[in-house]
């Protein structure tokens, strides 16, 4: 029981004992008004705690606002999606509600707010830790909602030694400028109840959940295979100018295919950074057996860390079976609006019904700056 469900009982016991005095016409007796003034001293020292608490709690929050959003010191200004963290969840679920005079909970059925959308400075991928989301590793920088942006179109290197006076090469390093614009990926929740909803550990697990996660995965999807046509992305697969490579006929060993990858990717002079699989195609990965029936897939794949010839493996339930893709060091960034919003509203006959409905959306963009950094992948099949 909280602190404050604990003051509640026992300001409730003390006011039942008054209150059957009162309705009888009598005094309290002495065993009733030693009850009352022990509940009396329960709730003094219950109060003095929720002060002490509630100044704790605003040192912390001030020390928090002077650190800045990322709780420490800025990095090189390189930041990440991290969409899908459980500090997402837990800040999406704090904006949503506010404290009532009584210290408790309580939903924010009418008007908005807006959760700053969660970044990681300097570093995409935490060592040892497998990654939730692609999106990870995509850097990410805030847009306005129309823009242009330089994007490569041609790397030829040409440098080579030259003699005095002789005519220096020529490497051909070709920009184009593109248009971009900020898309909205919005999502809708059901009518919900008020009161189901001001329960606060569900209200975390579901809003944080589902709601930003059903975003999450509508981004993962445009960022791959958007046809640009409309407010879609244009996602890697309708981006002109990447690579492609495919298994050769007969060679079904898939680890030995992400192998020629790397390599394909490394003869361009591009540092590969992350594979993008498919779920199903990442188990067959990790289950390859030797001639003894041993699973044997040697120092190749490290499935605690989920890496693939030490480079980290993102899964995705948007991308088709036999297919994956990789990307190299500065292949593309993710365009993005300040934050995601929340909104919670009754609209419709829902008042009357006392129903909520929350709807949670960001405004989002894939700018692929090196085309040549991007290489998609397909498996054979048997």
């Amino acid at each position: 029981m909280s602190i404050h469900a604990k003051r509640a009982a026992a300001l409730k016991s003390a006011q039942s004992i008054i209150d059957a005095a009162k309705s009888g016409g009598r005094d309290l007796t002495d065993q009733e008004e030693a009850q009352v003034k022990a509940f009396h001293d329960e709730i003094r020292d219950y109060d003095a705690t929720i002060t002490r608490v509630g100044g704790q709690k605003s040192v912390i929050d001030g020390i928090a606002a002077l650190a800045g959003p990322q709780g420490g010191e800025p990095g090189d200004g390189t930041q990440y999606l991290d969409l899908g963290s459980k500090a997402h969840a837990a800040s999406l679920t704090t904006a949503m509600k506010s404290t009532r005079p009584d210290g408790a909970k309580a939903l924010v059925t009418n008007g908005s707010v807006v959760v700053g959308t969660p970044l990681v400075d300097t570093t995409p991928v935490t060592l040892g830790r497998p990654l939730r989301t692609f999106l990870q590793v995509i850097p990410t920088v805030e847009r306005p909602a129309a823009y242009s942006y330089l994007a490569q179109s041609v790397r030829t290197e040409n440098a080579a030694v030259v003699s005095s006076g002789a005519v220096k090469p020529t490497s051909l390093l070709s920009l184009v400028k593109k248009d971009g614009k900020l898309s909205v990926i919005a999502t809708l929740s059901e009518p919900m109840d008020k009161f189901v909803l001001e329960d606060g550990e569900a209200l975390q697990t579901w809003v944080g959940a589902e709601l930003s996660q059903s975003v999450l995965t509508a981004l993962e999807a445009q960022v791959l295979s958007g046809n640009g046509t409309g407010d879609n992305l244009t996602g890697l697969a309708n981006t002109s100018g990447i690579q492609t490579f495919t298994s050769a006929a007969g060679n079904t060993d898939k680890l030995v295919e992400l192998r020629k990858a790397l390599t394909k990717l490394e003869t361009a002079g591009e540092v590969p950074v992350e594979f993008i699989l498919n779920p199903a195609d990442w188990e067959a990965l990790t289950i390859k057996r030797n001639a003894s029936g041993e699973f044997d897939t040697g120092s190749a794949i490290d499935a605690e860390t989920r890496k693939a010839w030490g480079v980290p493996v993102a899964l995705s339930n948007s991308l088709a079976a036999n297919s994956y893709y990789l990307l190299g060091e500065g292949a593309a960034v993710i365009g993005r609006d300040k934050g995601i919003v929340t909104e919670w509203g009754t609209p419709g006959d829902m008042f009357t019904r006392n129903q909520v409905q929350a709807r949670t959306e960001g405004r989002f963009n894939l700018e692929v700056r090196r085309p040549s950094a991007v290489l998609k992948g397909t498996f054979v099949t048997v």
